[in-house]
């Protein structure tokens, strides 16, 4: 292997560009900070700049970490169960467990869980009696709109004690008339 250090090689032309064949205007057009460019010396990037180059970093990051947690949430092997099942770890190392639930009314339920020392997230599907309508609550309505009214809107609410967690959905009169409701809870203990 042949050293280069500072000793061109005789089996390659090389070319040289005579200084007379350079424009002299095109140097008159060059800034200052073009004339006296070297790699590593730009200039400092504004405050404006540098905080939006961090917030896409940062969005992309998300964007990352979110799909990664909806692929493992929609795992077509994961399986969903009445029965408590341990699903992985919470941020403080404890046992993250998942308990799916469905009813047929709106009457709260009770579930027979001992020693329940956190809802981690919870979700809730019901559909509307005699069809085939889908929502998740909680459902709102704006005032003003379509079905503008206190009826349409639904939410449920979770309380736990020492055996149990209760489910009380909040419904609005019309959204009260469902005739499934599924629910899942993340919990830990």
């Amino acid at each position: 292997m042949k050293d280069f250090k500072d000793e061109p090689d005789a089996s390659i032309e090389y070319l040289s560009l005579d200084d007379s064949l350079i424009d002299e205007s095109l140097d008159d057009s060059l800034s200052d900070d073009d004339r006296n460019y070297k790699p590593g010396n730009q200039p400092e990037k504004s405050a404006a700049t540098r905080a939006l180059v961090f917030i896409t970093i940062l969005l992309l990051g998300i964007i990352v970490v979110l799909n990664v947690h909806l692929q493992k949430q929609h795992n077509s092997t994961e399986s969903f169960s009445a029965q408590e099942t341990p699903v992985g770890k919470w941020i403080d190392g404890t046992t993250l467990y998942r308990i799916c639930i469905s009813s047929h009314n709106s009457d709260p339920v009770e579930l027979k869980i001992a020693d329940c020392r956190e809802i981690v997230e919870c979700s809730c599907t019901v559909r509307a009696a005699g069809t085939n309508v889908w929502r998740s609550v909680p459902w709102t309505y704006a005032q003003g709109s379509e079905y503008g009214s206190a009826e349409w809107s639904g939410g449920f609410y979770i309380s736990v004690d020492n055996d149990s967690i209760v489910i009380t959905p909040q419904l609005g009169a019309a959204l009260f008339k469902t005739d499934k409701m599924n629910y899942v809870v993340y919990y830990v203990k």
